[in-house]
């Protein structure tokens, strides 16, 4: 008898499954229009290549830094001085990166952008970033006190550093989870991880977009990488922009890294003010 039962769950779920993809169809995974996006003007290029930059970041800012790389070498343009930060740092205009922070530590990438700084780039770049990744920000995380502490130690950077331009970003997505798994558990009203872990994430983007996205130093990896349309509010990394389901392929990281040159090229500077 338990096996008849077993099997007809298992019959019935198969069903539910099958459903349930006859009634929704095929999960929406193209991307946003970011034909404009993926292409970066010489003078966007040049603009942001005369800037000193400090960029902290983990696994998905390396995939940024190749996209930059594709796009000089697809454009012809001249190659951004791309320099990982070690005991000294490059003179000249370069993008100086570090990874910092643990995965999943949100805390820890604020501390560690903050200690970078202090370590000596805060006083020779011009423009500074971090971003936090995916795994930062889940379910569980307190997204306020998340973006209380970011606010305040960008506050304080700030003040420490007059001359420094800060520019923000929002958290990277991951695809949605479109196995027959999740469409039962949506059919069933019941929540979806990578649906609550987005939301998260966008929850804290809302925060950063309201606090700093009337400035021009906002560089917004979400709206960049994100597909159309949300699900529920909840927004979802473009299939068709990622490699794994949460970091980018090739078409991703082209279109993200423009998004960071257009970002860079737009926001003033000590260049710009000739006090460099």
């Amino acid at each position: 008898m338990m096996r008849v039962r077993t099997r007809c769950s298992l019959a019935l779920l198969g069903a539910l499954a099958c459903f349930v993809s006859a009634c929704s169809g095929a999960s929406e995974t193209n991307p946003m229009n970011h034909s404009q996006s993926s292409s970066v003007g010489r003078p966007e290029w040049d603009a942001a290549r005369s800037r000193t930059v400090f960029f902290a970041h983990q696994s998905v800012g390396e995939n940024i830094l190749d996209g930059l790389r594709h796009i000089a070498s697809a454009e012809g343009y001249p190659a951004m001085s791309v320099v990982e930060t070690g005991a000294a740092l490059a003179t000249g205009p370069a993008l100086w990166h570090e990874k910092v922070g643990q995965n999943g530590d949100p805390m820890s990438k604020i501390k560690g952008f903050t200690d970078a700084l202090n370590a000596g780039a805060g006083a020779r770049a011009d423009i500074a970033l971090m971003k936090f990744c995916f795994w930062d920000i889940q379910k569980d995380t307190d997204v306020k006190s998340v973006f209380s502490a970011y606010k305040d130690a960008m506050t304080h950077v700030s003040r420490q550093f007059p001359n420094l331009t800060l520019v923000h970003t929002t958290v990277p997505l991951v695809v949605e989870d479109t196995d027959w798994k999740a469409s039962v558990r949506r059919l069933l009203g019941m929540p979806v991880p990578t649906d609550l872990d987005n939301a998260a994430r966008e929850e804290l983007n809302k925060m950063i977009r309201q606090e700093y996205g009337s400035r021009a130093g906002l560089f917004d990896i979400a709206a960049l990488e994100q597909q159309t349309p949300a699900r529920a509010g909840v927004p979802y990394l473009a299939a068709a922009y990622s490699s794994d389901g949460a970091h980018l392929n090739d078409a991703g990281r082209r279109v993200v890294a423009a998004g960071l040159v257009k970002s860079l090229a737009a926001v003033s500077s000590r260049v710009d003010a000739g006090t460099r």
